[in-house]
This record gives C-alpha cells, structure tokens and sequence, in this order.
C-alpha cells in the first residue's frame, strides 16, 4: 500500500509539473487550508519519506513514460529535461509543505492514526482499504473524478520469471482480497497472461474471478494482417498497402505473414519485433527486391535465438534444449535426462508452468500391456517449437551438460 500511495502522490505531483506555470498557480493557490493539510500529510509520510536521490530517479522514469500519453508545450517536457522537470517536482512539494507549516489546521484524528501506521499494519485490508479511499480524497483536490492503478507485466518481473504460479501467487493478496476492488472511485485494471486466469479456479486458489469484471484480450490472425497492412500504409504514405507488395511470389504463396504471426504466438509486440528483424536481415544479405524465403527463415532463426533468453529461465531453456521431439510422454524423456520419472515430471509440471509445453492427449501403455495410459505432452510455444525442430543453438552457456542441477522440485 505504500508503494501505491507513493506513486499516486508522484503521479499528481508530474502531472502538475506538466502544467505551465500560471494554471498550476491556480491549482496550488486554491487549496483551501484542509485540502492543503490533507495533500501535504500525505507527502510527509509516503513521500518524503523516500531520500530525494531515489524521489528524483523515480520520478525521471515516470516523467519518460506519461511523455508518450500527455500532450503538454512547457519547454522542459518538449525538449525532454528530465532532470530539470524532476528538480521542479522537487521544489512544488517542498513549496506546499512550506504552506502548510504556515497554516493553522489540524487533521482529524482518525486520519492522524491512518497515517502513524506502519508498512505491516498497512498490509491489513481494514486499513488498505481507508488508505485508497483517503487516497482519491486527495486526487480530488485536483479535481480528478478518482484514481486507477494499472498493473501489467507482473510475470515479467525476477520474482515471477516468466511463471503463471509465481505470478499468480503475487497477485493473490489483491486479487482474492474483495474489499480492496471495491473502494468508490479507486479502480484497478489488472493484465496477466491467460495461464495465471486458470490458476485461479476454484479447484486451485480460489480466486473468484467471476465476481471481478473481466476480460479475455486476444489478437486474432486477420487483425493482426490488417495491424502490419495499416501502419505499412501509413508511414509509406500508401505507396504500400500489403505485406504481400514487399514479398515475393514464393512467399506470397506461403502466406508468409501469417506464418510469422503464428511465430509471434499472435502478440501485436512480436510481430512487429519479428517484422523489424525481418527487413534488417533482408537489408544486411545485399539481396535486391523483394523479401525471399531464405532472408525471412534467416530472421526467424535469429528472432528465435535472441528473443528466447529474454522469455523464459536460463536453467528451463538448457532442459527444453536438450528435447529432440516436439510430442513426449514422461518415459520418452528418462533416457534424455537420465533420471527417473519424478524429476522428469518436475521438470514438464515447469515448462507447462512457463507456457511452453501442454498436454495433448494420452498414449496407450506400451506393448498392449494393461495400466494406465501415459499422458502426452506437445511444445505449444512455436519459438521452442522452431528451436528444436530446427536443432538452433542458443548459445553455448546453453548447451547444458549431464551434470546440469536442473532437479528441483516444481513450485
């Protein structure tokens, strides 16, 4: 909760900056003594509590990201002087601190104990839940309707790594915690991978999602043709207005795009990415014309090699490696590993974990013997599908060993 309150007072105190200096004077001016006293207890304990070198850092990043997003012509935003804009915001809270000292106010004792607590006893939904509607009180100080947190990429942090449990254990307290999505005015809007949505059933932990508004975002193939076609269009100033006009005939009959869209597992990000590298390694091989089959393979390899590092563990990475069939049950990978079949369980319960292998069906026991029918597994992500059907090195801090500890249990 102190995390949230901090970026929501850094949030308030950019978008102020953002401003030119005679409309933040007409904010600032109009506090009346409580709402001053009210913004600036709240900088006191969740602000200011923070050394100015890690304010200033945090605040450069938030001033880089809402450039994209808020159109403002002050001459520090437009020439991109992050650290002169981060000394700004610097000075406006010391100025409305130095205001308040010199008004006679006094905050409610209620609010008074709120702020006294602790980062433990903030933990308590009770009191998390005061916080944020306190919190909303002061965002309309500034005369917003409220306040939304947006919550992205939570796999793609170093305590997650890519795994739909880890992630969906972070988000637990939040998301199983009902009176915390349900502050009047406080909204959170919450993306994760569409595996962490299946760890929360109620077989697993229990999260009701059906009583939380949601929904399923996805990228279908002929959206994403249409994505690639408008912005060729657009920045070639319609002298292009197909993928297909950069392609040639051979590829034109592959469909090639569509191809690459399934390569980029149909994410708007990666298909640009694999787009980019495309025409950079056509533009490198010196080949005249249009696109050719042996350019768009040579940049899918290289997408492959380069993008998966950044994805999924190393540890993970080197096991998958090693796999030389993209269908396997638990006995087709014993010899691989040389192990028995807990560890080699482990190890799929991590992939499917991580995304990259599912299971497809059974298989019936080996030499009509009776028993029970082998679970078979299929690589359902198509870059360490290409990876292996291919044989593509990674890099050979990637070649692991016999001797690799890749036993672990699975989380």
């Amino acid at each position: 909760m102190e995390e949230v309150a901090f970026l929501v007072l850094e949030g308030l105190l950019v978008w102020l900056s953002a401003l030119g200096p005679s409309e933040r004077e007409i904010y600032v001016d109009g506090l009346t003594s409580n709402e001053l006293e009210l913004v600036v207890e709240f900088l006191k304990r969740f602000y200011f509590d923070r050394p100015q070198l890690t304010r200033a850092t945090s605040a450069k990043q938030a001033l880089r990201l809402l450039n994209q997003a808020w159109p403002t012509e002050l001459k520090l935003w437009v020439e991109k002087k992050w650290d002169a804009l981060a000394d700004l915001i610097a000075n406006l809270s010391t100025a409305l601190a130095n205001r308040a000292s010199q008004a006679e106010t006094g905050l409610l004792p209620g609010l008074r104990d709120l702020l006294k607590l602790n980062k433990a006893q903030l933990s308590n939904s009770e009191y998390a839940r005061a916080l944020l509607s306190k919190l909303v009180d002061v965002s309309k100080v500034f005369e917003f309707d409220g306040i939304v947190v947006l919550i992205d990429k939570v796999d793609e942090t170093s305590k997650t790594n890519n795994s739909a449990a880890s992630t969906a254990r972070l988000l637990y307290p939040l998301m199983s915690t009902t009176q915390l999505l349900e502050v009047d005015d406080f909204g959170w809007l919450v993306f994760f991978w569409d595996k962490v949505k299946e760890l929360y059933g109620p077989n697993e932990q229990g999260v009701r999602i059906d009583k939380i508004a949601n929904a399923t975002i996805q990228w279908p193939e002929r959206f994403l043709v249409e994505l690639v076609d408008k912005r060729l269009a657009f920045f070639s100033q319609h002298a292009i207005t197909s993928f297909t006009q950069l392609c040639s005939e051979e590829l034109r009959q592959r469909l090639i795009l569509n191809e690459i869209i399934r390569m980029s597992m149909n994410s708007p990000r990666e298909l640009i990415r694999i787009l980019d590298i495309t025409i950079r390694e056509h533009d490198e091989s010196g080949t005249d014309g249009l696109l050719v089959g042996s350019t768009v393979e040579s940049a899918l390899d290289k997408y492959v090699i380069e993008r998966l590092p950044s994805l999924y563990p190393k540890q993970v990475l080197q096991q998958v490696s090693r796999i030389n069939q993209l269908q396997f049950t638990n006995s087709d990978l014993q010899p691989i590993f040389k192990t028995d079949a807990q560890n080699v369980r482990n190890r799929i319960k991590r992939w499917q974990d991580c995304g990259i292998v599912g299971q497809v069906g059974s298989r019936p026991a080996q030499g009509g013997q009776q028993g029970r029918d082998a679970y078979l597994y299929a690589v359902i992500d198509s870059r360490v599908h290409r990876l292996i059907s291919r044989s593509l090195v990674l890099g050979p801090e990637y070649a692991a060993g016999e001797d690799v500890d890749d036993l672990e249990p699975a989380q």
